[in-house]
């Protein structure tokens, strides 16, 4: 054991962790220094985020197949807050060559209601006990430092050698919008307006990456898809293509155990153009709102203009 003095006998307590009507429970997250998520689920460590009584956290995990853990560790002001993290992960996968198979070995959509994401998978003791040693010992030297972190270890089954990845992370962006929050952030930012650059004088767009967390009424917009190739722009407007977009979308469903996939579109202004929409746009985010109700989901838009970037909201109109 290796235990510091007086916590050898740590006090169990019983329930879920963002029950608010337990008083004993809320008295020990609020009261810690520290609070590391162990759980597997998505909405714990999502809800102790949007609290702001919850200490600095953590949220630690392997990936199904036991081959790889993740660490997510909040920056001890909580300006980078686990589900902040979260989403930016996703776009790690997405955008990394680990990523193709870090999550291999989900279940995908399937849902029994047991409970920490639904369905166990079994993983060997070795390997609980090598990724629990990496994330035990990150966490306690980590959490010494005020910045966040996002880490994951990957294994060479073969060789069992430890590939350890760093991401960046980047200030989050949190907008207020009617009844719902977006939450995006700066590297997100920078790529867009690189996207526009990179196309000047044309327009350009494509797809919004995220998810919905319709018990917090948040949208998490992960990353972008640039426009298919049979888009049409030039310097007037742009018109999004659909050649390979399906295939595409459904590829980075996967790679993040169907957690991410379309939110809404983005589309560029030209050079010495405001972000502020057309009436072409609000005429566009009124067909994807009645898309999107069809999941009774809301739509996204986002248009990337000179030096700044706007977001819309829209949802169809009920008869």
């Amino acid at each position: 054991l290796n235990y510091s003095n007086g916590l050898e006998n740590p006090k169990r307590l019983i329930g879920k962790i963002s029950d608010p009507s337990r008083a004993d429970i809320q008295a020990a997250v609020t009261s810690a220094k520290l609070f590391v998520d162990a759980t597997t689920t998505l909405n714990a460590p999502r809800d102790l985020a949007s609290l702001d009584t919850t200490p600095r956290s953590a949220s630690v995990f392997l990936t199904p197949s036991g081959k790889s853990s993740v660490l997510l560790l909040e920056d001890s002001e909580r300006k980078s807050r686990l589900d902040h993290l979260e989403a930016q992960y996703y776009r790690a996968i997405l955008n990394s060559e680990w990523g193709d198979l870090h999550l291999e070995g989900h279940y995908g959509g399937l849902i029994v209601g047991g409970g920490c994401r639904d369905v166990s998978a079994v993983i060997s003791n070795e390997l609980v006990q090598l990724h629990g040693a990496i994330l035990a010992r990150q966490v306690r030297t980590l959490s010494t430092q005020p910045k966040a972190h996002i880490r994951v270890w990957n294994l060479d089954d073969e060789t069992c050698a430890i590939a350890t990845h760093l991401m960046p992370v980047h200030n989050p962006i949190i907008q207020t919008m009617g009844e719902w929050t977006v939450v995006w952030d700066e590297g997100l930012r920078r790529k867009l307006f690189d996207e526009r650059a990179s196309k000047l004088p044309s327009e350009t767009g494509g797809v919004l990456l995220g998810y919905f967390d319709l018990k917090l009424n948040t949208i998490f917009i992960v990353d972008t898809l640039p426009a298919p190739p049979d888009s049409k722009a030039d310097g007037t407007g742009f018109t999004r293509g659909k050649v390979g977009l399906n295939e595409h979308i459904e590829k980075c469903a996967k790679r993040t155990a169907y957690v991410v996939g379309y939110v809404g579109d983005w589309h560029s202004h030209p050079p010495h153009s405001s972000a502020k929409p057309s009436v072409m746009d609000i005429a566009l985010l009124s067909s994807l709102a009645n898309g999107m109700a069809l999941d009774g989901l809301p739509s996204l838009m986002m248009i990337v203009g000179e030096g700044e970037i706007s977001i819309m909201t829209g949802s169809a109109c009920k008869k």
